[in-house]
């Protein structure tokens, strides 16, 4: 929360001050020193930013209504105009994948560009048989669930425009998550 209270702190300052800002919360206090003014040349492109977006996690719902994806993806009068939306690949195969294919299909009709993610392969494909950290053990078979995710949600009218492989391959949490999934070819 800290943190967090720190970031939103800096956001009215980015102009460039050198002043200096206190934030006190559950730590002590936080200090945040502004010693150069942000300067965006845009004759320099360093990446290119195709859209905004939310996230449809399990954790967050099972999926959103009609309602909320026309709201965080139309263009209308109250509307956010996000274009891209990220969905996570469950390792528990169709019986998850099942519950995001109407957020996908109703963001794809509002034109959202639709990223797919897994955080973790499943449990039989790692080596420590766990949704939590271990390894992958077998890459032939994760390519194969993920191209089989892909073909479960285009027969389902929930094309996936962009797959990544893995959530945060260097992170070391106690959630669902696989360590240092780092592939140097796969064929989907």
């Amino acid at each position: 929360m800290t943190y967090l209270l720190s970031v939103f702190s800096l956001l009215p300052s980015y102009g460039g001050s050198n002043e200096k800002i206190t934030v006190s919360g559950e730590i002590s206090s936080v200090e945040v020193h502004f010693a150069a003014p942000l300067i965006i040349d845009t004759d320099t492109e360093y990446q290119k930013v195709i859209g905004f977006g939310g996230m449809n996690t399990k954790w967050q719902a099972s999926t959103l209504s009609d309602n909320e994806i026309t709201t965080l993806y139309g263009n209308g009068e109250g509307q956010l105009g996000y274009n891209v939306l990220r969905v996570r690949i469950s390792p528990n195969g169709e019986r998850d994948w099942k519950q995001v294919v109407g957020t996908v299909r109703k963001a794809k009709s509002l034109g959202a560009t639709i990223l797919a993610t897994p955080w973790t392969p499943p449990v039989g494909l790692k080596n420590n048989h766990s949704i939590v950290q271990g390894e992958l053990g077998d890459t032939d078979g994760y390519a194969a669930y993920l191209k089989s995710f892909v073909r479960y949600m285009q027969n389902n009218g929930a094309d996936i425009d962009v797959l990544s492989i893995q959530n945060e391959p260097d992170i070391d949490v106690k959630y669902e998550s696989c360590n240092g999934l780092r592939l140097r070819y796969m064929t989907l």
